[in-house]
């Protein structure tokens, strides 16, 4: 027999929607699901715990995520440019829970007549003018300014159902009064899977790496940067044994600490390359087989990415994206070197996709391969280029 399924019910705590909540909770019991309602069976929490967290702890627990919208946004959190509500949503999402929503049908006549065309020409023109899309809190700010935007709802609502509908979320009319058949909406919708719990051994295994590891971290992060290296006995192979090291994976977008969004994907780490300073030019020290570089690159070069990795003053890595290429160019600005990894990107990567989510990428790759970059900058700190 089939575990109930957990039904997580999320909307703004609004009182046009207290009667349909706890008839939906009722609803949903009477038909042998879990479902999972602040007022009704989880919450308040102390004092001391984050109640946002604890509610998308209880998101991800659920199996279905059931969203109800009518005019009120509820709390924005400024630190994600999101609501409470919104979080939940696309921590939904995130974890591929099944996600069922509806939204008031007055609402969204408006959405698809007036407002939707409002936010496609503010997009349009600011990508114009701008040569990258706009923020989420760029487009909320000119919905709040625009007169032509209906003023009973909130105009926060506006961006969440185009988030929505951009997400291809289908949104189920709710019209005041009219009863809904839960029936014919969860009858048939059983519980996907369950958790393994891992072994205990294994468990204890891990741990003791991660101890070791720290260890070894600690220690070498204290010898190597007063030890003064002479050069490569190989550059080519050190460069190639790197590069097998460097992973792509998915990126995301993190909102505040609460929860993420996917924005597409990168490959592993398919070529390097690496320049020194030397004689008021760069050049190359080694690179791995796919390479192409130069032998040597002049410092007033405005095409090189060496050059302006090189010039850096905050001496931060840096990104370039090449559209035709569909590759990345993450750049490590080390003392007098320049380490360049080349990743290649998935087709959804554009020039303005890559302008708008430039932090979120090199984030991405730098979290991927904290400890590969980080031995790579202790030993090009300590070397001497002689």
């Amino acid at each position: 027999m089939a575990s109930r399924a957990k039904i997580f019910i999320s909307s703004v705590a609004q009182d046009d929607f207290t009667p349909l909540r706890h008839d939906v909770f009722t609803k949903l019991t009477e038909l042998g699901h879990e479902p999972l309602m602040f007022e009704r069976n989880f919450g308040p929490w102390p004092a001391h715990t984050d109640p946002i967290r604890k509610c998308l702890e209880i998101v991800e627990e659920s199996d279905i995520y059931l969203l109800f919208i009518k005019n009120k946004a509820g709390t924005y959190l400024k630190a994600s440019e999101r609501t409470v509500t919104h979080l939940e949503f696309l921590h939904a999402r995130k974890h591929k829970k099944t996600i069922l929503v509806f939204a008031d049908n007055a609402v969204m006549s408006l959405y698809f007549k007036e407002v939707q065309k409002t936010i496609g020409d503010y997009v349009s023109m600011f990508q114009s003018d701008h040569k990258r899309p706009p923020r989420f809190a760029e487009v909320l700010d000119m919905l709040r300014e625009s007169p032509s935007v209906p003023s009973f709802v909130d105009p926060y609502i506006w961006m969440f159902i185009y988030d929505l509908v951009q997400k291809g979320i289908y949104v189920e009319s709710l019209a005041t009064g009219v009863g809904i058949d839960w029936g014919s909406y969860f009858s048939n919708l059983l519980r996907r899977g369950a958790l393994l719990l891992p072994e205990a051994d294994r468990m204890d295994h891990n741990a003791r790496m991660v101890e070791l590891f720290a260890d070894f971290r600690g220690l070498t992060s204290v010898l190597l940067p007063v030890i003064a290296f002479k050069g490569f006995r190989d550059a080519d192979k050190f460069l190639a044994l790197v590069q097998g090291r460097m992973k792509g994976g998915t990126i995301a977008a993190r909102f505040a600490e609460y929860t993420s969004e996917e924005l597409g994907s990168i490959k592993d780490c398919s070529t390097v390359t690496l320049y020194g300073k030397k004689d008021d030019v760069m050049r190359i020290v080694g690179q791995t087989d796919e390479a192409a570089g130069k032998d040597v690159i002049e410092l007033n070069d405005p095409d090189s990415y060496v050059v302006a990795a090189h010039r850096n003053s905050g001496r931060e890595p840096m990104l370039f994206f090449r559209e035709e290429k569909h590759m990345f160019y993450f750049c490590l600005p080390v003392g007098d070197f320049v380490a360049t990894f080349h990743f290649p990107s998935d087709k959804t990567w554009d020039t303005q996709k890559f302008w708008l989510y430039n932090q979120e990428i090199i984030n991405g790759i730098m979290e991927k391969n904290f400890t590969v970059l980080e031995l790579v900058q202790l030993l090009l700190g300590g070397m001497d280029l002689g």
